[in-house]
């Protein structure tokens, strides 16, 4: 009976002595495929990409410490529940550093996903440098000096900027029955003012561009030309498009002014662009004070 016992135990230990080389090669063996693959991810993320930034380094570091746990726990965990659980672990770890990666990459300005080249034959604007020449120019036209010439984009010649006149409304109280009217004529020197003016009617358009109308209901800014409102900083050029393209059907009722207000207008029987800017009123009054600026119309205009 002893023999076959011996006989049976003897395999046994042959086995044992198997799986001890065999595990004594393997660990080795994945220690060092864990080394080559870590030197592997570290060079392609710290050298082959170095417009990387910061957020993803960590990620492809946190993510190669998973890939080589994975592979180190990975051998032997068939037959061990513990290294299958840490193998789990790490290369979960892996795969998600790898989804927030995609993330921080899509995202993050100078990171691995560069942005389209710019299109061939194109190149960028100059810092500083303006775009819109045509308003460029003409607000550089309305601040010349008064009485001054200048050209303005789109044909206009400056005659003069920013003249104050005022009109002076007389409360728009009748005398001996005739009513009352301020009017103003935009010469190529000044703006001509008349008032106090008594009729019992208008006064020739022919000697008025603008005028204060008592007799209208409400009293109103009346103009002898096609005008509009115009709003910003108004040039020569938005001047001339406002009062052609959305041109007012009356005058402005007195009540409706407002401190501010730019009224652009043409003035046919002279040629001139005007633009005038209402700097006060008085609802008692009916004073105002106004600028002004005139061009002069090319030919073309």
């Amino acid at each position: 009976m002893e023999p076959l016992a011996e006989n049976h135990e003897f395999p046994g230990k042959k086995l044992d002595r198997d799986e001890d080389q065999e595990q004594r090669f393997r660990e080795p063996l994945s220690f060092g495929m864990s080394v080559a693959g870590t030197v592997a991810a570290f060079v392609a993320g710290f050298g082959i990409l170095p417009s990387s930034t910061s957020p993803e380094k960590v990620l492809i570091l946190i993510t190669v410490i998973g890939v080589s746990g994975a592979i180190i726990f990975g051998i032997g965990a068939r037959r061990s529940g513990r290294r299958f659980m840490l193998m789990a672990i790490s290369a979960g770890l892996a795969l998600t550093c790898l989804a927030a990666l995609s993330v921080v990459a899509q995202t993050a300005p100078g990171s691995l996903v560069n942005p389209s080249p710019p299109s061939a034959g194109t190149s960028p604007p100059a810092s500083g440098t303006p775009t819109d020449s045509s308003s460029s120019t003409g607000a550089t036209a309305a601040l010349a000096g008064q009485g001054s010439a200048s050209t303005a984009a789109g044909g206009y010649l400056l005659e003069y900027s920013n003249k104050d006149f005022t009109m002076n409304g007389n409360g728009c109280q009748e005398n001996d029955f005739a009513s009352y009217y301020a009017y103003v004529l935009f010469t190529g020197q000044e703006p001509q003012v008349t008032a106090p003016f008594y009729d019992i009617g208008l006064p020739p358009s022919s000697s008025w561009d603008m005028i204060l109308n008592c007799v209208s209901s409400p009293t109103d800014i009346e103009f002898s030309d096609q005008a509009a409102i115009d709003y910003g900083n108004p040039d020569a050029n938005s001047c001339d498009t406002v009062v052609h393209t959305a041109p007012i059907s009356a005058g402005i009722p007195f009540p409706e002014l407002r401190k501010g207000e730019h009224v652009c207008m043409i003035s046919t029987s002279a040629d001139e662009l005007i633009l005038v800017t209402l700097l006060s009123l008085s609802d008692s009054s009916y004073d105002t004070s106004w600028s002004a600026t005139v061009w002069s119309l090319s030919p073309s205009s």
